[in-house]
């Protein structure tokens, strides 16, 4: 049986995986919107308003539900809160590596309080339907926001459980561009489509 830094470790490097999928998934989003706009006549040929709905709900989607995974802890599975919810219960062995636990439990808390939103969209929208939707619809900007909350959180403690530091794609999310993917969902229903509907 692993003691617990042990398992950290691991955890740890898990984390830091699914994290660099997050970033990279969303250096590529902000890299196409970008061209997008600045070569609209590029967009495949047919119905823009179409495949821009298909591939921005395709990137939202898939980013809400890794936020979850990566972040909320469920049935025993590896995530941020996994790990620090372990740390807070273990005091001694967080101080020896390096860390207090009333400060581990203060950052989770803050860090589950400001993905809630994301968490309730993923929960009753992206992966089931509920009748019951969140009252708060969340955007792109909450998503990038998101992932800057969960990259910075986990830097504070990388090194101290691993030995390692990674430089993971900049989760910053270049001026304007979560206000550009704003303005093209807008007309499609934010992030859920329930009709394609008929091409702007």
């Amino acid at each position: 049986m692993e003691c617990e830094p042990q398992l950290w470790q691991s955890w740890a490097e898990t984390i830091r995986d699914q994290l660099a999928s997050l970033c990279g998934h969303q250096s590529l989003f902000h890299k196409t919107i970008s061209a997008i706009s600045k070569q609209p006549n590029e967009v495949p040929a047919g119905a823009p308003a179409t495949w821009y709905r298909h591939y921005l709900s395709l990137y939202a989607d898939r980013q809400v539900i890794a936020l979850r995974r990566v972040i909320v802890s469920t049935q025993g599975s590896v995530s941020l809160e996994r790990l620090l919810r372990s740390m807070a219960k273990h005091p001694r062995e967080a101080r020896e590596s390096g860390y207090d636990a009333a400060v581990v439990g203060r950052d989770l808390s803050r860090l589950l309080e400001r993905v809630d939103t994301l968490k309730a969209w993923a929960d009753k929208v992206v992966a089931h339907v509920d009748p019951l939707k969140p009252a708060t619809i969340p955007n792109f900007g909450d998503i990038d926001t998101a992932i800057q909350d969960a990259c910075s959180t986990f830097y504070r403690y990388e090194f101290g459980l691993t030995g390692q530091t990674t430089l993971l794609e900049d989760p910053a999310t270049p001026p304007g561009q979560e206000q550009l993917a704003d303005e093209l969902m807008r007309a499609f229903g934010r992030f859920r489509v329930i009709s394609p509907g008929p091409p702007a």
